[in-house]
């Protein structure tokens, strides 16, 4: 049985937040809203940034982690 352990965190910036691409990128129909992101058809998020990045590096030199998957509850 695969057992499931938080990593990290993904942050979201808050709809009035003065500089949102330090967070997420967005395409698309993307609207941010208070601790979440509405997505229409077609929208999409991007991570890789300042604040967003998972560090996979990081955490392959850290851990001994030899599977890693990634889920996203909608």
């Amino acid at each position: 049985m695969q057992s499931a352990n938080l990593l990290q965190r993904l942050v979201l910036p808050a709809p009035t937040t003065p500089e949102p691409l330090l967070y997420v990128r967005t395409s698309g129909d993307v609207r941010m809203v208070d601790n979440g992101a509405v997505l229409e058809a077609g929208g999409t998020l991007s991570f890789d940034t300042t604040f967003g990045v998972f560090a996979a590096g990081r955490w392959r030199r850290v851990s001994h982690v030899n599977d890693l998957s990634v889920s996203v509850r909608a």
